[in-house]
């Protein structure tokens, strides 16, 4: 649920038998004819004082995804990934468990990830004539088919629109798409080295 104040609240608020964790602070101004409000704006989950930890989970990951089922989040998004992380970070912080060493850099480490995972995800090639060409890792096998057969063919963009592209066109953007995610794995070991 949102919670709008004119104060800052607690990251943990226990209110008889209620726990209430707030987080996604943000602080905004609001007008009025003649007068200027601080205010801020939070994220508030509620749970009993008696909940387990698997059940504040899922009270915070329900305030920001209250009507996925639990079998479509779990398929999540690197999002929903990280947001869920939160969760259990919020959590165990609620249950008075320190979050240790340990698990501080697991929750790096699946940041790193995620962050790796959507610069694979991104990964294109622009043709000379500006069209924009999609080189993730799961495009790689049909780049390599289409070349193979040596015959020119029709393409799917990245902006879904198609485009004749020659075998030499398409061998410069899986090669570009190689480079790329090479580059992308080595900045990641060189991240995860550092941990």
């Amino acid at each position: 649920m949102e919670t709008i104040v004119n104060q800052q609240l607690p990251k943990l608020e226990r209110r008889g038998r209620v726990i209430r964790v707030n987080f996604n602070e943000e602080q905004f101004t609001q007008e009025s004819d003649d007068d200027v409000k601080t205010m801020w704006r939070y994220t508030t989950a509620a749970f009993s004082a008696t909940a387990t930890l698997e059940e504040r989970v899922e009270a915070v990951i329900r305030t920001t995804y209250p009507t996925e089922s639990i079998e479509a989040r779990a398929a999540g998004s690197l999002d929903y990934m990280a947001f869920s992380d939160m969760a259990d970070m919020l959590a165990r912080e609620s249950l008075g468990q320190e979050l240790t060493e340990d698990y501080m850099r697991e929750m790096q480490r699946r940041q790193l990830q995620r962050e790796r995972d959507a610069a694979l995800q991104a990964m294109t090639y622009t043709y000379d004539d500006g069209s924009v060409v999609q080189t993730r890792p799961q495009d790689m096998p049909q780049f390599q088919t289409a070349i193979a057969s040596g015959v020119d063919q029709d393409w799917i963009m990245e902006n879904n629109t198609v485009r004749r592209s020659t075998t030499q066109e398409l061998q410069a953007a899986m090669n570009s798409g190689i480079t790329q995610a090479t580059a992308i794995w080595d900045q990641y070991a060189d991240r995860m080295k550092e941990l």
